[in-house]
């Protein structure tokens, strides 16, 4: 595989039942056992340590993952079995246990301990040699024990690691490349799966950096920034037009997602939800957990959590690890949102189509 790189003599072993994402980068002396996966955009560096990733362990999309280094303990940084890093975690020479999650957008910092059966909130920062006991639940800045797992949520990650080696099935056999702008030499990475190919407006533009796969819906005028994932393999996604996906941004879900008219999904964004109304600004490096709903016209904020399954009223503000709602949006704020549209992004991208950048449209003309 092209991303998979010998450093100081060591190179990464995958068992042949793995799955490695196509632009996932791993380097130096790892391990990657049976059924593990590791998604789409991850990054696993290991010049200094080994990393093990376990038995059905999962490396989210854009996950990094930092073998040893300043202030380990080990050489070694062990992700145990069935375990899963989320979506834009970061891990640095630390060890968990079996079936534990560490949630989108969580840091692990060097040397710490993470038992068997946790659950590590998205967001949250677990602090050097920190040591968090099995069946525990992690929150905040810095990361402490917040609760014990029960008995149903112990069944959850326990299973949470065969239901991603089931998914990750799926793109190991399955994932192939729409040909139309390889045949240009343009990069492409979209990508049909499981007999679904992506359908995206002729008017829309997707970066050659920026990873669709699925069954993905793109509307007129949608912008798909490089580096971004949207990620069909569970659901339908749907992104409305004018909407634009900024760079590095994730987009998957576990069932239907619906991403409305002219909204922003801003840099860094993860998004796990059902749906994202029309005219919102998802802010910079937030995260939208599973199964969350989100109104017309809301805002949430840079760098916010919106906590599993919630319900946001439209015209919300939302701020804060645990998002709360501060405010409702102003009738002046609201009608800028809505004359603001997606023009400017739209413009943007008929710039970059112009300079013989992105893998959509295939046929070379600028989206209008």
């Amino acid at each position: 595989m092209e991303n998979i790189r010998e450093v100081q003599g060591r190179k990464p072993v995958v068992h042949p039942s793995a799955w490695i994402a196509e632009n996932a980068y791993l380097m130096g002396d790892i391990e990657v056992h049976e059924g593990a996966s590791i998604w789409p955009g991850a990054v696993l560096r290991a010049e200094y340590g080994r990393i093990i990733v376990g038995r059905n362990a999962a490396i989210l999309d854009r996950a990094v993952v930092h073998g040893g280094g300043v202030g380990a303990l080990t050489r070694v940084t062990d992700i145990g079995e069935g375990t899963v890093i989320g979506v834009a975690a970061m891990i640095h020479g630390m060890a968990a246990g079996r079936n534990t999650r560490i949630g989108d957008n969580a840091t692990v910092l060097e040397a710490a301990m993470v038992g068997d059966w946790c659950f590590v909130e998205p967001r949250a920062a677990i602090l050097p040699r920190a040591v968090i006991p099995s069946n525990s639940v992690v929150a905040g800045v810095p990361g402490t024990v917040t609760g014990q797992i029960d008995e149903r949520m112990q069944q959850l990650l326990t299973i949470q690691g065969h239901q991603l080696v089931a998914r990750a099935g799926l793109h190991r056999g399955g994932a192939s490349m729409n040909d139309s702008s390889a045949e240009e030499g343009r990069s492409n990475l979209i990508r049909t799966l499981d007999g679904k190919t992506p359908k995206i407006s002729p008017k829309a533009w997707v970066s050659e950096a920026a990873y669709v796969v699925g069954d993905v819906e793109i509307g007129d005028q949608v912008t798909v920034f490089p580096g971004a994932v949207v990620r069909g393999d569970a659901g339908r996604i749907t992104i409305g037009a004018k909407t634009n996906v900024q760079d590095n941004a994730v987009i998957y879900s576990d069932g239907d997602l619906d991403i409305g008219e002219s909204t922003t999904i801003g840099h860094a964004v993860t998004i796990h939800g059902r749906r994202v109304g029309s005219h919102c600004l998802v802010g910079n490096n937030s995260t939208v957990s599973e199964g969350v709903e989100i109104g017309d016209f809301s805002v949430i904020a840079a760098g916010a959590a919106v906590a599993p399954h919630s319900i946001v009223p439209g015209d919300s503000f939302v701020a804060g690890v645990p998002g709360e709602i501060l405010w409702r949006t102003e009738p002046e704020r609201r009608r800028a949102m809505e004359e603001s549209g997606g023009e400017g992004y739209a413009r943007l991208s008929a710039i970059y189509q112009a300079e013989g950048l992105g893998s959509w449209p295939p046929d070379g003309a600028p989206p209008s």
